[in-house]
């Protein structure tokens, strides 16, 4: 009988140990199951932070990549302008260059000819002034090949500012050429006047002499009669007159020898002037062509430049716009993965909520279970007592 009882209670212990066993691990299930669904929740949403501020981060740069494309296109729609304007200002100024350089041979070729129609020419002046013309035709010449120079040596951006300097230095030098050539036609004109004046003065003077000889001789010659001492005076003055007759004649020639030097010299003047004013038109349109290439070169240059930066400006464009469409890609791809992240979430809430729902109504079934059991065991221990109590009692009392 004791043994039955002590098997009983060694049962009844051991299906007590189990119950409670089972209880305490079903209760502590769900809640380590609640920790690794919070962990997990907790997980997603710093994630979640991490790709927004990615995008956050990610739009920033598609709105500074914007700025700059924009930023590109007005300083290049402002380039396109600028080097516009100065394209069409150096074409102004090559045709305005160019129109001065038709009028100036206009007036060259005007000038050549009113000075084949004049009989007058330089002398000594004149010769003077035009060796000091072809000294300011080769300062002119050298300055240009100096600013040539200059040109092909110094730098794009400086083009502009030289090539002003020098067309003000060829009008300058142009406006004392032309003021020169003024001055030594109104020196020449005087000069051959003043000449003039002094060859008809001796000429009148000749003459004069002459026809007093003449009227000498007659009225000599019709006194011869009248008495002796007359015609010994007559005789007298006949001996004289030849003499300033021969003496005339020979100032006549000299001025006929001097006319004719002068005349000799004049055509001299005349063919060296006229070699003067082809070496100087050559040279001035050898400056007009080293000044226009030097202008064309300038303003290739700069058409060049700007061509390149108007290249490297698109390429950058295309740069730029190629990379907007890599960021608004990489956006439109995040925004998904952003988009399923939070599906992927909402999920993930919708399931915890759902698992945390069925584990509290679990653990309180289980509780409710294990209640009733410990309340059976607690009967059961009751009614075991009770058991032993009577057994003890029908012992004692046998």
């Amino acid at each position: 009988m004791s043994s039955w009882l002590r098997n009983l209670q060694g049962q009844l212990t051991e299906l007590a140990s189990e119950v409670l066993s089972e209880a305490t691990e079903e209760v502590d299930d769900p809640e380590s199951e609640l920790q690794v669904a919070k962990k997990k929740c907790a997980e997603a949403e710093r994630q979640l932070a991490i790709e927004r501020t990615n995008a956050e981060t990610l739009l920033k740069k598609v709105a500074d990549l914007e700025e700059q494309l924009d930023a590109k296109n007005l300083e290049l729609d402002s380039l396109n302008a600028k080097y516009a304007v100065i394209i069409e200002s150096r074409d102004s100024q090559i045709r305005s260059l160019q129109v001065e350089l038709e009028r100036i041979r206009h007036v060259d070729e005007s000038v050549i000819v009113l000075h084949e129609d004049e009989e007058d020419n330089f002398l000594s002046d004149g010769s003077i002034r035009s060796a000091r013309m072809r000294e300011e035709i080769e300062q002119l010449r050298k300055e240009v090949t100096h600013w040539k120079r200059i040109a092909n040596e110094t730098p794009t951006a400086d083009h502009s500012k030289r090539i002003l300097e020098l067309e003000r230095k060829l009008i300058d030098q142009r406006s004392k050429s032309e003021a020169e050539m003024a001055a030594l036609v109104l020196a020449h004109n005087e000069n051959i006047k003043h000449l003039r004046e002094q060859y008809e003065a001796k000429i009148g003077e000749v003459q004069f002499h002459s026809s007093e000889g003449q009227n000498s001789t007659r009225a000599n010659s019709r006194t011869e009669e009248s008495d002796d001492w007359q015609k010994a005076w007559d005789d007298t003055d006949d001996i004289a007159l030849p003499r300033t007759a021969s003496a005339k004649n020979v100032s006549l020639e000299l001025l006929e020898e001097k006319h004719k030097e002068l005349l000799e010299r004049y055509t001299l003047l005349t063919a060296e002037v006229e070699t003067k004013r082809r070496e100087n038109k050559a040279r001035e349109e050898e400056i007009d062509r080293l000044t226009l290439q030097a202008i064309d070169s300038a303003l290739s240059d700069q058409l060049r430049d700007v061509r390149s930066e108007c290249e490297r400006l698109k390429e950058e464009a295309h740069t730029y716009n190629e990379r907007v469409q890599e960021s608004n890609e990489e956006i439109k791809k995040l925004r998904a993965e952003l988009e399923d992240a939070h599906a992927l979430l909402d999920v993930q809430r919708e399931k915890y909520e759902r698992e945390k729902e069925l584990e509290a109504e679990k653990n309180r079934l289980i509780l409710e279970e294990a209640s009733a059991e410990v309340e059976k065991i607690r009967l059961l221990f009751t009614f075991n007592s009770g058991i032993y109590v009577l057994l003890f009692c029908s012992i004692v009392f046998r």
